[in-house]
């Protein structure tokens, strides 16, 4: 299960993964997002805040989370992920390879300053 919020007012979609990632979940993010930015050029950030990877629950929630970023990240300007996981770390220096967002990893309690980041302050 992942939570999704989005911050119609600063252009930011907050996402809570709690437990492993399911189809459905991306399927509410896709939906969250398209919504935005059918009346928007871009979402201005995303924010993933977990406090540990939760990993996919099966080959369908991997796809449909390859197929979100594929979708999304030219008009996503800058993902922000917020975890104190080892992982968290590693993940902006592969994905800054693969996709037009800007990634940033921040420490699982400095979600205000990831929010900021990701709205270009």
């Amino acid at each position: 299960m992942m939570s999704c919020t989005l911050f119609d007012d600063i252009g930011v979609c907050l996402l809570e993964p709690a437990e492993q990632l399911t189809e459905a979940d991306f399927a509410e993010a896709t939906s969250t997002v398209d919504a935005y930015l059918a009346s928007h050029d871009h979402l201005n950030g995303l924010v993933v805040h977990a406090e540990f990877f939760p990993w996919w629950a099966d080959f369908a929630a991997l796809a449909a989370h390859l197929k979100f970023v594929r979708d999304h990240h030219r008009q996503i300007k800058r993902v922000a992920i917020c975890s104190d996981s080892e992982m968290a770390d590693l993940l902006p220096k592969i994905a800054n390879h693969f996709v037009a967002a800007e990634v940033r990893a921040y420490d699982g309690s400095q979600v205000s300053e990831a929010m900021h980041w990701v709205q270009g302050e």
